[in-house]
């Protein structure tokens, strides 16, 4: 059973990663109108390479956080960490692999929004 604070912290950690979402959204839009829709679309690709992995260590890192088992919830976070690297080393080499890169700078754009939204995120959320 999931304790009270594990329910918070991953409700504010989901937070986050709905920040992201939205910046990853919001610049994409942006893209969409100024370059057209492959830029578009590359900056949504670098957005999604950020909140994927965000996502999956925020269910992973909080699935339970007790004061008593200290240790394995420290073990959950470490190995939420781990996946989140991976998965976004994986993803990233995915993107590069099967995308025709006409503005590979476009794709960091988004990733690099998208994590500054994480970054920023924490001060707007409690």
């Amino acid at each position: 059973m999931i304790s009270q604070l594990a329910r918070q912290r991953r409700s504010a950690a989901y937070k986050v990663v709905l920040a992201q979402l939205g910046t990853t959204l919001l610049i994409s839009g942006l893209g969409f109108l100024i370059w057209g829709r492959e830029l578009a679309l590359m900056i949504a690709k670098g957005g999604s390479i950020a909140v994927i992995p965000g996502f999956v260590f925020a269910t992973l890192a909080f699935y339970k956080v007790r004061a008593r088992d200290a240790a394995s919830a420290l073990g959950l976070f470490y190995l939420g960490v781990t996946i989140k690297l991976m998965l976004t080393m994986v993803l990233f080499a995915y993107v590069l692999a099967t995308t025709d890169l006409v503005a590979p700078s476009a794709l960091f754009v988004g990733y690099i929004g998208a994590q500054m939204a994480h970054w920023a995120a924490p001060l707007f959320f409690k």
